[in-house]
């Protein structure tokens, strides 16, 4: 068991270099969730020609069977609101109203936007025209959508996590197959197993050695103290 575990060991240190591989595909995320849009403005522009205009309290009556609040900012919820998804409408000048839907989902939001649109325009003519026997225009803009980019949201901290680990996990497994896949000796007990004879002695790196000898030479190399440097072995 040792045997293997010195041999991923050395795998891992010998290849460490590798490792770097493993920070593209994190990178690479970062890079396109950066530039792909993620979120989105949806929303629809209604112009009311009616005689006193309308007030918000009036509108949301249309729009939602929810208790009439107004956000503070001029914006008044249709549906309840969380971190995926926002719906809300404001009004400009008592004659222009917008249905506004923020969120993640670009085809939801499309959705829900022309059915309270549809669902707008219905109750007010049926309100003023079949009921009160006003006569209304309505004039509404065709469907807008932006997208809306971001360089960082907490909400991709996991998943950026898990690519991180994925990659680091496949490289360290790549690396521990190469090692397995390398045939050469990686010890002295080794070579005695593979050719069945007992071990009497080994010889050291011959390259090792000899750059020692090269190192200890320059270290005493310097000619009569004159800061020359000699060449050569002695």
């Amino acid at each position: 068991m040792s045997y293997f575990l010195k041999r991923i060991n050395n795998a891992i240190t010998r290849r460490s270099r590798w490792f770097l591989l493993a920070l593209f595909p994190p990178l690479i995320f970062v890079a396109v969730t950066a530039l792909t849009a993620d979120r989105y403005v949806i929303y629809r522009d209604f112009t009311i020609d009616i005689d006193g205009g309308l007030d918000a309290g009036v509108i949301h009556s249309m729009l939602s069977a929810s208790v009439f609040k107004e956000r503070g900012d001029g914006r008044y919820p249709i549906l309840r609101e969380n971190d995926e998804r926002k719906l809300y409408y404001s009004v400009d000048d008592d004659s222009t109203v917008r249905i506004v839907y923020e969120g993640v989902s670009l085809d939801n939001g499309k959705d829900l936007v022309t059915h309270f649109s549809d669902r707008f325009q219905g109750n007010l003519l049926k309100r003023y025209e079949v009921e009160m026997g006003t006569a209304v225009f309505i004039r509404g803009t065709p469907l807008e959508v932006k997208g809306l980019r971001s360089l960082w949201r907490k909400e991709r901290t996991r998943l950026l996590l898990l690519y991180a680990a994925f990659s680091f996990l496949l490289v360290g497994l790549a690396l521990i197959v190469l090692e397995f896949l390398d045939s050469s000796f990686k010890s002295e007990r080794s070579a005695a197993r593979y050719l069945g004879v007992p071990l009497l002695g080994s010889l050291p790196d011959a390259n090792a050695v000899l750059k020692s000898m090269e190192e200890a030479h320059r270290a005493k190399g310097v000619d009569n103290g004159n800061g020359t440097e000699a060449t050569g072995l002695s």
